[in-house]
C-alpha cells in the first residue's frame, strides 16, 4: 500500500495550467493539484507536474 504524503496548501500557481498546487512536505516539492477529467466526466488524476523553488523539477 502506498503511503500518503503530507500536503500543504500555498498561493503557488502551477506556471503550466495556472491552477493550484500544494506543498509536498516529505518531497520538498510543489505539485499541481488540477484534476483532470475524462470526458465521461470521470476524475482521472491530477496534472502531477512537480516544481522545485517555482522551477519545473522533471
Amino acid at each position: 500500500m502506498p503511503r500518503k504524503h503530507k500536503l500543504a496548501p500555498t498561493g503557488f500557481k502551477c506556471p503550466e495550467c495556472g491552477d493550484k498546487c500544494v506543498y509536498n512536505v516529505d518531497l520538498d516539492l510543489f505539485v499541481c493539484a488540477r484534476p483532470i477529467v475524462t470526458t465521461g466526466g470521470q476524475v482521472q488524476g491530477s496534472c502531477g507536474k512537480f516544481y522545485m523553488n517555482g522551477e519545473k523539477h522533471s
